[in-house]
């Protein structure tokens, strides 16, 4: 499914790609979160798209409502300035049937062009040390390797018992998968080979946040991943090593306060 939002001149492409996904069934649902350019009359083009439109309430809600109206098992996200590659589909669900996954996320590869293209590069060299020292689930704790809620790809079980994307404007994607990653009743796999494009352009999502919202979701999508460690007997100082996501060290012991193992010094 694809959660729109003022980004008609690249949705076309989007479901161009979708559609020339290789060896995969497609129901193609596009939640347009109310935008006010002309992205309805891209979806137009395609007619096989179920189109729904909403009232301006985030992506989290648009992808929800995409979900909630899909009638397949398994489920795709695409942003609508981002785009598959024709195999990227049909290789996730071979993962999928291989690892018995509930959940896959992949590293993409970026394109486009800007400062946030030079943002994101760096950021992907960290994600690589990251992925490589720790593994794709404590990773998480540290950074968000795959970037973005396009190329997560789950299954309607997992999505139904987890209780779906909750309301934050810059972190839904990587609080669901730790969500995910961290319940002992399912399974999450890493795909690291690229086949999602993430489009770097001017008019990302991620620009339009301000620093103090970014850093006050930080501690509500760690809060879950934290206290299954603690409950798996991880210590605070294991822990604090892993925490990453720009917190300062101060930031890291606030979320840290449930542990009483030890204390830092």
């Amino acid at each position: 499914m694809i959660p729109a939002y003022n980004h008609a001149d690249f949705l076309e492409e989007a479901l161009v790609s979708v559609y020339s996904s290789i060896e995969v069934n497609l129901e193609v649902i596009v939640v347009d979160d109310g935008s006010t350019d002309h992205t309805e009359l891209v979806v137009q083009k395609f007619p096989e798209v179920l189109y729904l439109k909403q009232k301006n309430m985030g992506a989290f809600a648009a992808i929800n409502n995409g979900i909630n109206k899909s009638s397949y098992e398994r489920i795709a996200i695409l942003n609508d300035d981002d785009l598959y590659t024709p195999h990227y589909l049909s290789n996730v669900v071979r993962i999928q049937t291989f690892t018995g996954a509930d959940l896959v996320a992949t590293l993409p590869k970026l394109i486009g062009s800007g400062k946030k293209l030079d943002e994101l590069a760096f950021h992907q060299r960290v994600a690589q040390d990251k992925l490589h020292e720790f593994g794709p689930h404590l990773s998480l704790l540290s950074i968000n390797w795959f970037i973005s809620s396009s190329g997560l790809v789950f299954t309607r079980n997992l999505f139904d018992s987890i209780g779906g994307f909750q309301n934050l404007d810059m972190h839904h994607d990587i609080d669901f998968t730790l969500r995910a990653a961290f319940n002992p009743n399912f399974q999450f796999a890493s795909n690291l080979d690229g086949s999602w494009h993430y489009r770097c352009h001017e008019r990302n999502t991620s620009s339009k946040i301000k620093v103090e919202r970014f850093k006050s979701e930080i501690p509500l999508f760690l809060q879950h991943p934290v206290t299954e460690l603690s409950n798996h007997g991880i210590s605070k100082s294991d822990v604090f090593k892993l925490l990453g996501h720009g917190l300062t060290d101060i930031e890291k012991l606030r979320i840290l306060d449930d542990y009483k193992d030890l204390s830092i010094r």
